[in-house]
């Protein structure tokens, strides 16, 4: 009896591993195709980038010309993500983060930033510091709003400006994978 039972286990944890694998390649699969979609509306669209030192990191862009513009980060790593279907790499910089998806063949997409401080500002003059006025005076009534967080979304493409005391503190640009 107990043989029968470790067996069913065991068979239950291999059916939820395949299960979950299944699953990831099914988002794998979702998310090349809305690559695609997301490459063909964006040359209408309006992308959202930031600048740093001179360089602009753009979402849904290639990542190689970028990081060598950039320097050498403080930290990186490989990471997984099964909401996107792929592999990332994250790189630190004194005042943002960077994430890439990478592909298959090695090359790698700009998915998301987190900006820190100052140094960086968003294609429309958005900095840490600016004001809540100025943002909604260049980019309007935001998509969503959530706890501080004023979303604007272009496509796949979201731009998150959290303000605090009518005051930008937090900017981050984020591709959607699902």
């Amino acid at each position: 009896m107990k043989r029968i039972l470790k067996m069913a286990i065991l068979l239950s944890l291999v059916l939820m591993m395949v299960i979950t694998l299944i699953a990831c390649e099914e988002k794998n699969q979702d998310s090349e195709k809305e690559d695609d979609e997301a490459a063909e509306q964006s040359s209408g669209s309006t992308m959202f980038s930031v600048t740093y030192n001179g360089t602009v990191i753009e979402l849904g862009k290639p990542a190689e010309k970028v990081l060598a513009a950039l320097g050498q980060p403080w930290s990186t790593r490989e990471v997984f993500d099964c909401g996107a279907g792929k592999s990332r790499m994250f790189y630190q910089f004194s005042s943002f983060d960077l994430y890439t998806l990478k592909a298959e063949d090695g090359t790698e997409t700009i998915d998301q930033v987190e900006v820190y401080d100052d140094q960086l500002e968003t294609s429309k003059s958005i900095a840490i510091g600016s004001q809540e006025a100025h943002v909604l005076t260049v980019h309007g009534k935001p998509t969503s709003e959530n706890n501080g967080k004023l979303i604007y979304t272009s496509g796949q493409n979201n731009l998150i400006i959290e303000v605090e005391d009518r005051k930008v503190v937090g900017i981050g640009l984020l591709r959607k994978t699902n």
